[in-house]
């Protein structure tokens, strides 16, 4: 079904698939296989450098931030996460905690002095608090 969904896609022009995990299911194994399958195709169709792969996660089984990381390290070019994990359920893959494990594994090289207060103010205008035992943001997180 998805190698008739993604080629369909593309011959209609689509230049990005993304790869979703709504369900929180995915393993690492999981991610690598999907990420591997979708490049298969893309490849077999000539169009490896027009279409581009985004990867979604969801944090149900608390693999959303690990399957991320898998997914960029697999050739995905796009991760999809929101601030402290925001979403249905359990939520996504949360985007601050994404930002300091790709800056720590030397992906990207960005800034992220006002992380917290990014964190600190969506908790703030969505009133969703920050669990104390967090990571990075949390009151607890560095205390020992």
């Amino acid at each position: 079904m998805l190698d008739r969904l993604f080629r369909t896609a593309i011959d209609h022009g689509a230049t990005r698939l993304t790869l979703c995990d709504t369900c929180g299911h995915a393993t690492p194994d999981g991610v690598r296989a999907i990420v591997k399958f979708a490049q298969s195709i893309i490849d077999g169709m000539g169009m490896r450098k027009a279409v581009l792969l985004d990867w979604h996660g969801h944090n149900d089984r608390g693999l959303a931030l690990v399957n991320s990381i898998v997914a960029l390290e697999a050739g995905v070019e796009r991760l999809h996460g929101t601030a402290i994990g925001i979403g249905e359920r359990v939520g996504n893959t949360s985007m601050d905690q994404l930002l300091v494990n790709l800056r720590l594994l030397g992906a990207i090289d960005q800034d992220l002095s006002l992380l917290s207060e990014y964190c600190l103010t969506v908790s703030r205008a969505t009133k969703v608090p920050i669990p104390v035992n967090y990571p990075l943001v949390g009151s607890d997180a560095f205390r020992t």
